[in-house]
């Protein structure tokens, strides 16, 4: 399928075979993968901090291909240094991914320790002028249960936030309370939405998500939605998933062009524009 001109992915992983691969060709596995003429790398939850130097070498290697690349890395919170912050602004990284954040939950951590990494990431990103959104894979009701810190963060710092997997909402999601929240931080510009892991969070077809992504791309006129491959679809034991990514996009186009002019291009294109360049 071919995509507008100046598409972006903004979910899309090093290979697994990223250690022993030089940069080039790295960046080369990533264009055959995805159909999208530019790229936001993220870095996984099982990259090691080994990882980060080949991570900026590929985003290099992008942009000397002609590419517009940026990148998402996951940082500790020791690891935000003003120096570190500046220097990975200037080898074309646009946000954090808050990992410790998913795993502090997944382990049930109490919120308010979480709240605290998140709030501690957003001064320092303030505190260095930098406008970088905070990404985070986290459940829909933590999404939710944080949302009063999100809106009093955005008031304070300007801060952004990204919601990767459609805030992980399932088919079931549509309508409930928790989903209402955060499309409440959606309408409101204060979190925007990739539109990607389809296959882990619609196995029977992303059809039955359809509700749930045409209410993310309504928000503010489709302006928050981002559209991510989340290529090669490696799971955490390692397993990888065959996904027919072209057929994705074929009935997210419909969807869009059921909604009206201008969502797909938003979608696939401008609304990545807007956030990381």
């Amino acid at each position: 399928m071919t995509l507008p001109p100046q598409s972006w992915d903004t979910h899309i992983y090093l290979p697994p075979d990223r250690a022993s691969t030089g940069a080039t060709s790295l960046a080369g596995h990533l264009v055959k993968a995805s159909p999208a003429h530019n790229f936001a790398l993220c870095m996984s939850i099982t990259d090691s901090p080994d990882t980060l130097p080949v991570f900026i070498d590929t985003i290099t290697a992008l942009n000397e291909m002609h590419r517009r690349a940026r990148g998402t890395v996951i940082l500790r919170p020791d690891e935000m240094t003003p120096t570190r912050l500046r220097t990975l602004q200037s080898q074309g990284i646009r946000s954090i991914r808050l990992h410790i954040v998913r795993i502090a939950m997944d382990l049930g951590a109490d919120i308010g320790n979480v709240e605290k990494v998140i709030s501690g990431t957003a001064q320092r990103l303030h505190g260095e002028g930098l406008s970088w959104p905070i990404d985070a894979q986290l459940s829909l009701s933590t999404w939710s249960r944080l949302s009063e810190l999100l809106v009093k963060l955005h008031q304070e710092f300007g801060t952004t936030f990204i919601a990767d997997h459609m805030f992980c909402a399932g088919p079931d999601s549509a309508g409930s309370k928790d989903f209402g929240r955060c499309l409440d931080l959606v309408e409101r510009g204060i979190v925007h939405v990739k539109i990607s892991g389809l296959a882990k969070y619609a196995p029977a077809g992303i059809e039955t998500l359809r509700p749930i992504i045409e209410q993310v791309l309504r928000c503010r006129g489709g302006d928050m939605a981002l559209w991510g491959s989340d290529w090669p679809h490696v799971d955490l034991e390692g397993d990888r998933a065959e996904v027919d990514v072209e057929e994705q996009l074929s009935r997210l186009k419909d969807i869009c062009q059921g909604l009206g002019e201008g969502y797909w291009e938003k979608l696939t294109v401008e609304n990545a524009q807007r956030l990381l360049l």
